[in-house]
């Protein structure tokens, strides 16, 4: 089931990405096309547990297997498509700003929780205790983190694309890609690093490269 979920979420970020380049013959052809290269992206990660200390290939919140695979199939697949007849510098209307804002509000709420596949640690029986029983706890850590991350992105990017950009105002975009950027590079870690000044950290950077790369390239 959760394999299922995750290869939906796959194809779905994908085909956002891909969004304006594709028609319907495109897609027809990029759906058997994402499922065979992801099923046997998910049976090679699958064979590199058996000689890899950490059998956790899946982190938290499913970065690596869902966005990074996504993120890199949709790159190499629109080299070979039309440029986007459609872009995020095209909605300008008022009730599609709103909309916008209102999208981004719930998924900045939304990133946090979805931790699913390893919400839940057990904790390891001592050596002088070995008769006690091993308990399972939360792990809260892990989207306080990912919120510090998402905050310090938007807030960062927002900085920088003042100080570095031609048109020195804000604008929606940023708190659309800080969110993600944010989400996205610091969700790996996100269950085992406990300390909120990486997250920020990682925020920042996550904020400066997406505004260096969308004011200046």
């Amino acid at each position: 089931m959760k394999i299922s979920l995750a290869n939906s979420i796959a194809q779905l970020v994908a085909l956002l990405a891909l969004y304006g380049r594709i028609n319907f013959s495109h897609l027809v052809i990029n759906s058997f096309l994402f499922n065979f290269v992801w099923n046997l992206n998910h049976f090679l990660c699958s064979r590199l547990v058996l000689s890899s200390p950490d059998n956790r290939f899946f982190d938290d919140y499913q970065i690596t297997s869902v966005y990074l695979f996504s993120a890199v199939y949709s790159t190499i697949v629109s080299l070979f498509l039309k440029k986007p007849k459609t872009s995020l510098s095209d909605y300008k209307s008022k009730n599609s700003s709103i909309l916008t804002l209102l999208g981004n509000f719930f998924l900045f709420l939304a990133f946090c929780t979805t931790s699913t596949l390893y919400p839940v640690k057990h904790s390891v029986a001592s050596e002088q205790a070995k008769d006690e029983p091993v308990r399972t706890y939360a792990w809260p850590e892990a989207w306080i983190s990912v919120f510090f991350a998402m905050s310090a992105s938007v807030i960062f990017y927002y900085a920088f694309s003042i100080l570095i950009g031609k048109k020195k105002r804000v604008e929606i975009r940023g708190s659309m890609i800080g969110t993600l950027a944010g989400a996205i590079m610091y969700g790996p870690i996100a269950g085992t690093c406990e300390n909120i000044g990486a997250s920020i950290a990682v925020g920042l950077f996550a904020g400066f490269s997406s505004a260096f790369f969308f004011e200046k390239l």
